[in-house]
């Protein structure tokens, strides 16, 4: 199969139909995770996940009481002619299909994931207390796991107070809200804990900071 034969959007595990009753429902749940790649799609990512340059995340980031503790890796610079890039603008567009679907839309007509970033996480990986991406994110978050397992959730504060876990499996992907999504303002926390590794993940954004 060529790549962009794989990366066509009936390609992906889930339809738009499918997609876009989760997007309905996403926003009562905060974030909500479905199967998403098929395993010829997944392996040609973590393979590509061997090419990337990685670095340290910063291990605290923040001050006093918002304070937060990343133990990983990550890679944000993607090339052009790799196969995230490739991945991302399918799932966008299946992504542009599932909204289109919807009576009432949830996202811009012509939303597109703009940020990318793959984050490994070690066996030993205390993975990312309790957190809210930055306010430069808008209307959705995607995060595609690859391999390894780890427990995401949203909870409450930073604190993680009324921790949710959101089952996900290699191959699935987790969709969470975004400030701007169905017009609201929600920013949920989250956090990665009890990893198995190692761990990859990819991240779709929508930085609305982006020229």
């Amino acid at each position: 199969m060529s790549d962009n034969a794989l990366w066509a959007v009936n390609e992906f595990s889930t339809t738009p139909a499918f997609l876009a009753d989760l997007l309905d429902r996403l926003k009562e749940s905060e974030a909500l995770a479905t199967g998403l790649l098929s395993e010829n799609q997944r392996r040609a990512l973590l393979t590509a996940t061997e090419e990337l340059n990685y670095r340290r995340a910063t291990a605290v980031v923040g001050e006093a009481e918002n304070k937060v503790f990343q133990d990983f890796e990550l890679c944000m610079d993607i090339s052009t002619t790799s196969p995230f890039r490739s991945a991302s603008n399918s799932f966008s567009q299946l992504v542009q299909q599932a909204n289109l679907l919807l009576k009432r839309q949830h996202l811009p007509f012509n939303f597109w994931f703009n940020d990318l970033i793959v984050q490994r996480y070690n066996q030993a990986s205390e993975g990312m207390s309790p957190h809210r991406d930055h306010i430069r994110y808008t209307h959705l978050v995607a995060l595609v796991v690859l391999d390894g397992a780890a427990n995401f959730s949203v909870c409450e504060d930073r604190s993680g107070a009324n921790n949710k876990i959101i089952n996900s499996q290699p191959g699935d992907v987790i969709l969470m809200l975004a400030p701007g999504f169905s017009d609201g303002d929600k920013r949920p926390f989250h956090q990665v804990r009890n990893i198995v590794g190692p761990r990859h993940s990819f991240g779709l954004r929508y930085d609305s900071f982006a020229q």
